[in-house]
């Protein structure tokens, strides 16, 4: 798997059952994982809190008193990746952990060595997603660069009575001169050009 070696990833393992926490805990640590347990949503925001970022994060859905719908619902917006475990195989909760965006859904009880694989699965997933959005975040910041050096382009043709090739070597001669981004200027330019 790239960028991600999964006999160091972190799991976040939250379980209200000690046993089922002990037993798969303990096969996944065998399996070379390294895992943190919680025994509640409040237990695992807990963690987070302390800026724990796991690589997977392993819940129970059926916890008492928080589900832990609850804490994949805040994993997703953190975009932290995470699987659920159930009790039961409900279709109608299994469409909404995919609407949360998990990564996988292990129906209990749980063998370890089928586990294994749909977390292997479910990290090789996670590792394509966070490429993906890191190529999105890029796309964006390209985009909103290329609209303020077009505003910037426009306010140079305006100020000067130049035609577009003219104002955009202006810009970038300028750019150059400062040892400085293109994009830059161009945001400044915008900035003291505002009325």
């Amino acid at each position: 798997m790239n960028n991600l070696d999964i006999k160091k990833c972190q799991i976040l393992l939250v379980d209200d059952e000690r046993v089922v926490l002990a037993i798969i805990g303990l096969g996944l640590t065998k399996a070379g994982y390294n895992v943190i347990t919680a025994e509640s949503v409040d237990e695992a925001e807990s963690i987070l809190a302390e800026g724990i970022r796991p690589d997977m994060s392993i819940i129970d859905i059926s916890m008492p008193n928080r589900s832990g719908l609850d804490l994949a619902e805040q994993l997703s917006n953190e975009r932290i990746p995470f699987m659920l475990l159930s009790a039961i195989n409900d279709q109608e909760v299994v469409n909404k952990t995919s609407q949360l965006g998990a990564l996988g859904y292990v129906v209990k009880p749980i063998v370890i060595q089928q586990l294994i694989p749909a977390l292997e699965a479910a990290l090789a997933r996670s590792v394509e997603l966070r490429g993906m959005r890191a190529t999105e975040d890029q796309l964006k910041r390209a985009l909103n660069g290329g609209r303020e050096i077009n505003i910037a382009i426009g306010i140079i043709i305006i100020k000067n009575h130049v035609n577009r090739k003219e104002a955009f070597e202006l810009l970038r001669s300028t750019a150059r001169k400062q040892s400085r981004k293109i994009e830059d200027i161009a945001t400044e330019l915008i900035i003291t050009s505002e009325p």
